[in-house]
């Protein structure tokens, strides 16, 4: 056998180009003599399980794979191998890492192929007898299948004996220090690389900047002797030799803290077990009128641990930066934007109205709400319509008998144009109370019931009761129901494996959204294992929720079951209302003609082009960065067509290409997933095992993360994107990012394919756009969330506290376009909160004759075409829309499945109708022709020619009209 890791050769590094599934790194070698066998000694340094691993060697001159090889020592630091040389002599490949690319980009993390044994027995049996005399090869050089696969010099693993060696030059530290440049991102945390062996433990950091950067470095920690606990720096001044100064207050390390999403600053405990490495990512804002050396230090100040000194020297040269560095990803200046507060404010956002506040009741656009004596609503109206049949309120149950409130005292404690905080106080039976109350410009009000024991009581339970007026809680979707009409009673419990706590009940005109929250906000899209139950809504199991129908009213009952409580508990009851809808549709949508699947190209039919991740102006998954001189490129060719473009960027997953990767890794688990992410298509949702995913994902970062999208490249590369946590400071990067490129590329708008974020970013992420370009568009699409992964939740009702800030929406994968006609207007039309939509279906777009009752088409449809053709020959845009839903509407057919929608103009009327009966149905038009302003004695009937949906046909008025079942008809009257 080998004499170990003292024979290992220096090994030259390089890239080179092979098929991927020979793997991404390989050693190529020299054989210079004939032999029966010869002995290879490669020094791959790595961190996987080498023995598990298959090795192939191939001949470069015949291509062809050698099966006489022989694994003589595997094992972390080296493998040496022996095998059967064919060509003499000649160029051999090692592929120690071979690897099958998936077949699939979600759900397959391809194979890594175990050792297999091809070899002769007898070839075997003489090599193991003669191994120590065999000819050595020479070492060529260890390569990977291109730069992004390489593991120099960052992830070259020193051995267990270097890493001793050098602990031992330092007897007395307990940890040694390691400062590097941005270019060299610190990559490993279970092992050294072998440069810090080479350039040893160091206490001063040099590094050249320009003025005006944001400058970042890196000081990695390796604990050697002992654990480094709760670590915090004190950073000094930087100073010139002729008195300029750079103020310890420019410097910040991220791994320490900063700001939070919703602008708050938050501290971190910095940690290192013994043996393991630590990165501490450091920026300094170099100011713009800097220039020469600037040296100081910083000083390391762990718990139990002496301090530890390092030594900065910045040089400061060359042209100003006026961007900080934000055009060159590799600087690293972007990491400041992960503290960013930009749009949080309470400034109010078209086409929403400021607040105004009159004595108990606060009004906002088409809405208004009226708080209570304890500070519940008591009225909620919108677009005149009340929405309660009763004041909201809250019923305590005690051993005796109904806790009777009595009121105490409400503040005001914020009015703003975009908030209204107030602060009610109340009492009864064992309790005191606060009711604290967020209305916001949207229709979004956040309340919390605050309830504190002063004995100790039995409690029978605890409540929130909301009563509807019946007619308008006609329609319901949530607590794990599917869109539709409102059923007489329906009955929901909590459940950790879904994140489904919350329900809209309501009509086309009015609504309410009521989503039950904990005290901290958390963004969980299938299920609630992060934040887990709230207790006091949850209860340990005994809370859940009835919606029931009663006389004149339907009552959402939402119950926490029986507990006792002691003197001095409390409890919080915090819940959301969405009030619906939250806009009057306007008729811009009809203008909006977006491509089909987003080529990067104007469109003949089309004036807004969408441009997708995975082509080559967005190559990179929520990451449009490295392409941004392509991008701007783009956008423009489509601007001189005169058209718009909106660009797929959005947060939940992030490309394994981001520069910002490593130095996001060295924040634990505060950006990146560990457990689990999910990635959905047309054919299903999947959800991810940490440390699987594509081969770069398993080579480099090997655990600690969940993979997410892989998207192939027209390079025949991969882009393989791992997932973010719900809610972190990467959103405020998100948030910055959309600024720079709207900016720097000109894009025009967001497409949102799902969304990895709450409302308070959504609302940031709008200011942002519509500060920057106040003409910007957010598209919004989703599969249906609600088959997915049996999460039991639509995405309509999962992302209403998103929908205040969309232009239209894309519904979407997944959808069944033969139900019921209460489910496509709850569920697909949008109509009930204001928005518009388009449909969804890769086979033939959706139906358009029942998409056009609720004012949509199907982008992929074949009738796309001929559709807007149509609407721009009627100028449906200047026509008003009453669909079936709205009892003003002035036709009707007369038959239950047969539904009718109207367009009315001045002098004519378009009427849309669709029929969801099972066989043709004859019906005949139920006309109000005074509604219309038409004249039934000179009206004529007509279908226009439109192709693929209709050939020309003509009616008296009082004719019958036969509909095919799943078809419909677009009629003008005039």
């Amino acid at each position: 056998m080998s004499n170990g890791a003292t024979n290992m050769p220096e090994a030259k590094y390089g890239v080179a180009s092979w098929p991927e599934e020979r793997g991404n790194h390989r050693a190529l070698v020299q054989v210079s003599e004939k032999a029966h066998a010869v002995r290879a000694n490669i020094p791959w340094r790595r961190r996987d399980d080498a023995a598990k691993k298959a090795i192939w060697v191939f001949d470069s001159a015949t291509r062809e794979r050698i099966t006489n090889v022989a694994r003589l020592d595997i094992n972390r630091d080296f493998g040496e191998i022996a095998f059967q040389p064919a060509t003499v002599p000649g160029t051999y490949e090692i592929y120690y890492i071979p690897y099958i690319p998936p077949k699939s980009n979600v759900g397959d993390s391809g194979i890594y192929p175990e050792p297999d044994d091809t070899t002769d027995p007898a070839w075997l049996q003489s090599v193991i007898a003669k191994q120590n005399s065999l000819p050595q090869v020479e070492l060529i050089e260890i390569q990977a299948r291109s730069e992004f696969h390489r593991f120099d010099p960052m992830e070259v693993a020193a051995t267990a004996d270097e890493v001793n060696e050098l602990v031992a030059k330092h007897a007395g530290l307990p940890y040694l220090i390691f400062p590097e440049d941005r270019m060299n991102p610190i990559r490993m945390f279970d092992q050294l690389p072998t440069n810090w062996i080479k350039n040893g433990h160091s206490s001063e950091f040099t590094g050249d900047a320009q003025p005006n950067e944001f400058y970042a470095f890196q000081i990695g920690l390796f604990a050697a002797r002992e654990e480094i606990s709760n670590l915090s720096i004190r950073f000094g001044d930087l100073k010139t030799s002729d008195g300029k100064v750079i103020p310890a207050s420019a410097l910040r390390c991220f791994n320490l803290g900063g700001t939070d999403w919703l602008g708050r600053p938050f501290e971190k405990n910095f940690n290192v077990n013994k043996g393991i490495v630590g990165a501490l990512w450091i920026g300094v804002d170099i100011p713009r009128n800097a220039k020469g050396a600037y040296t100081g230090k910083l000083t390391l100040l762990p718990d139990g641990l002496e301090p530890a000194e390092i030594k900065i020297r910045i040089a400061v040269g060359g042209d100003v930066l006026e961007d900080r560095g934000d055009s060159e990803p590799w600087r690293h200046s972007r990491l400041r934007w992960l503290d960013s507060t930009i749009a949080i404010d309470d400034d109010v956002i078209p086409p929403y109205t400021p607040l105004k506040v009159n004595g108990n009741s606060v009004s906002l656009l088409c809405r208004e709400l009226t708080f209570g004596e304890i500070g519940l609503p008591e009225s909620i109206r919108s677009n005149g319509r009340e929405i309660l049949q009763q004041p909201m309120s809250c019923v305590v149950e005690t051993e005796d008998d109904q806790v009777s409130w009595k009121r105490g005292e409400t503040h005001v404690l914020k009015e703003s144009p975009g908030t209204v905080v107030r602060l009610s106080t109340f009492e009864g039976g064992p309790f005191s109370g606060k009711c604290w109350s967020t209305t916001e410009f949207d229709g979004c009000v956040t309340l919390n019931i605050a309830l504190k024991a002063n004995s100790t009581a039995y409690i029978g339970d605890i409540r929130l009761e909301i009563p509807f007026v019946k007619d308008v809680a006609k329609y319901m979707m949530g607590f794990s129901r599917e869109g539709g009409y409102c059923p007489d009673e329906w009955q929901w419990a909590w459940n950790i494996d879904r994140s489904d706590n919350m329900v809209w009940l309501g009509d086309f005109n009015a609504g309410l959204q009521c989503k039950l929250k904990d005290t901290e906000d958390t963004w969980e899209i299938f299920n609630l294992k992060e934040s887990g139950v709230p207790e006091s809504w949850g209860n340990g199991g005994k809370g859940g929720a009835i919606v029931k129908k009663e006389d004149d009213r339907t009552v959402l009952r939402i119950y926490s079951g029986e507990r006792t409580l002691k003197a001095g508990d409390d409890l919080q009851f915090r819940f959301r209302l969405l009030i619906t809808p939250f806009m009057p549709i306007g008729a811009e949508h009809w203008d909006w003609r977006y491509d089909q699947m987003g080529v990067a190209e104007p469109g003949e039919y089309t004036n807004i082009a969408h441009i997708h991740h995975g082509i080559r102006e967005n190559p990179y998954i929520n990451y449009p960065f490295i392409e941004a001189d392509r991008l701007k490129t783009c956008v423009q060719k489509i601007h001189d067509a005169g058209q718009k473009v909106t660009l797929y960027y959005t947060v939940r997953e992030l490309s394994n290409r981001a520069t910002e990767l490593w130095a996001l890794r060295s924040l634990g688990s505060e950006i990146f997933a560990e457990n689990e992410a999910v990635s959905y298509t047309d054919k299903g949702a999947f959800a991810s095992t940490a440390g699987t995913g594509y081969s770069w994902l398993q080579e480099h970062l090997i655990s600690g993360y969940a993979p997410a999208w892989l998207q192939p490249l027209w390079d025949s590369t991969f882009d393989a994107a791992i997932g973010t946590t719900g809610l972190s400071r990467w959103h405020n990067y998100y948030i910055e990012g959309m600024r720079w490129l709207m900016e720097n590329t000109g894009i025009d708008g967001l497409y949102l394919d799902g969304i990895g974020y709450d409302r308070e970013i959504m609302k940031r992420i709008r200011k942002v756009m519509l500060r920057t370009r106040p003409d910007s568009l957010v598209k919004f699409h989703s599969g249906n969330n609600y088959d997915y992964l049996d999460s039991r939740v639509s995405p309509l009702n999962q992302y209403m506290e998103h929908l205040p800030y969309f232009s239209d929406l894309w519904i979407g994968e997944g959808y069944d376009y033969d139900k019921s006609p209460d489910y496509w207007f709850v569920e697909i039309s949008g109509i009930p909160f204001g928005l518009t939509s388009e449909m969804l279906e890769y086979e033939n777009g959706g139906n358009a004759y029942r998409g056009m009752v609720y004012g949509m088409t199907g982008r992929q449809s074949r009738t796309y075409e001929p559709m807007l053709s149509f609407w721009d020959e009627f100028g449906i845009k200047d026509a008003k829309m009453i669909g079936y839903w709205d009892p003003a509407c002035p036709v009707k057919t007369a038959h239950k499945n047969v539904l009718a929608t109207v367009y009315i103009k001045k002098d004519k009327t378009l009427v849309s109708i669709a029929s969801w009966a099972s066989e043709p149905v004859d019906i005949i038009l139920e006309v109000d022709w005074q509604a219309l302003g038409l004249d039934p004695s000179k009206a004529r009937v007509y279908a226009p020619p439109i192709e693929d949906f209709q050939d020309r046909r003509e009616w008296d008025p009082d004719s019958t009209i036969n509909v095919e079942p799943g078809k419909g008809w677009l009629l003008v009257l005039e």
